[in-house]
């Protein structure tokens, strides 16, 4: 039999487990949080930094992106949450929104963090190339405004000395990729006198050039070795590859022989101070029982004379060509 006393302590030790269960579990959801799977974003394992070059010109800009990869192998983009660096700003600067700027010449470390797991790239800076134009002009002789073609253009000073063209036929010349900067232009030519000009340059420029022709000095003559090539043609004339140009007399009365094996043409013409020559001779008509039978036709020579080397062309009046009266054109060049 349980008297009333057992009962009633029995009902506190039931109602005391109560408590301390309750208790138990109040603790554990406080401390712990809910009982059940966590909630959240995995941490960050590792970070690829991208769009940083190998090597730059100082004044260039790139985009750059960074991809997170979780621990769970999942990947985001983090280019706008990630915390920028760089080792030397004076080379290269990284903005909020990760655009890369190249500062100065140098080396230096791109870096991203996030989390506190980082990345880094090195990137290697240039020296952007001054600018640069073209100067470009006529060289002419400064009496009869001819164009003077083999004529030296040169940069006397400044960053461009040393830099020189040689002109063409008409007395072009070219100099192109000239740094901004002033400088000296002085041009040369056998048989005139340098001449120079001063100008600066800072887009592309024309500047044309006079020159003043030297006294001719007195001539006697002179006698190259020349090869001549002719050109294609239906007449028929068979000449050497090889011969001999004489050139002799005054400057005004000058005569000029062209010799190529047993064949001898000569012209009468003139010698400019700038080294050209012209000459020109008649070819006779044909004769046949005192009727002429061929048309009176006319050969001229060219030429230049620049030291000691000679170039030229020459145009030949022949009989022996289909139709009648024709021309072979040939040219020549040789020294003395």
């Amino acid at each position: 039999m349980i008297c009333q006393s057992d009962r009633r302590t029995a009902r506190w030790s039931a109602s005391f487990r109560s408590v301390i269960v309750v208790a138990v579990v109040a603790c554990t959801s406080a401390c712990h949080g809910t009982v059940g799977p966590t909630q959240g974003t995995p941490p960050v394992d590792s970070l690829e930094l991208s769009g940083v070059p190998a090597t730059g010109t100082v004044g260039d800009r790139f985009p750059l992106k960074v991809i997170a990869t979780n621990l769970h192998g999942a990947t985001e983009d983090v280019t706008a949450k990630v915390t920028w660096g760089s080792s030397n700003d004076a080379t290269a600067a990284v903005s909020r929104e990760g655009e890369l700027t190249l500062v100065g010449p140098g080396s230096c470390e791109i870096r991203a963090s996030i989390e506190g797991v980082s990345t880094a790239t090195p990137v290697s800076v240039e020296p952007r190339p001054p600018a640069s134009n073209t100067l470009a002009g006529v060289v002419s002789d400064g009496a009869t405004r001819r164009g003077l073609a083999n004529a030296t253009v040169s940069v006397v000073d400044g960053p461009n000395a040393g830099r020189s063209a040689t002109t063409d036929e008409s007395g072009f010349y070219s100099l192109p990729a000239l740094i901004h900067s002033s400088f000296t232009i002085r041009v040369t030519r056998s048989g005139y006198e340098p001449a120079e000009a001063t100008t600066t340059l800072s887009d592309d420029a024309h500047l044309d050039l006079t020159m003043r022709a030297l006294p001719p000095p007195p001539f006697t003559g002179a006698t190259y070795d020349v090869r001549v090539t002719m050109a294609p043609t239906k007449c028929d004339v068979r000449l050497p590859s090889a011969g001999r140009l004489v050139i002799s007399g005054s400057m005004r009365r000058l005569t000029i022989r062209m010799i190529q094996g047993f064949d001898t043409r000569e012209y009468f013409g003139s010698l400019e101070s700038d080294g050209t020559f012209t000459g020109s001779t008649g070819l006779a008509a044909t004769t046949a029982g005192g009727v002429e039978s061929q048309p009176h036709g006319v050969s001229t020579i060219k030429g230049l004379i620049l030291d000691s080397e000679v170039s030229g062309t020459e145009k030949i009046a022949a009989h022996v060509c289909p139709g009648g009266l024709g021309i072979v054109s040939a040219s020549f060049s040789g020294s003395q």
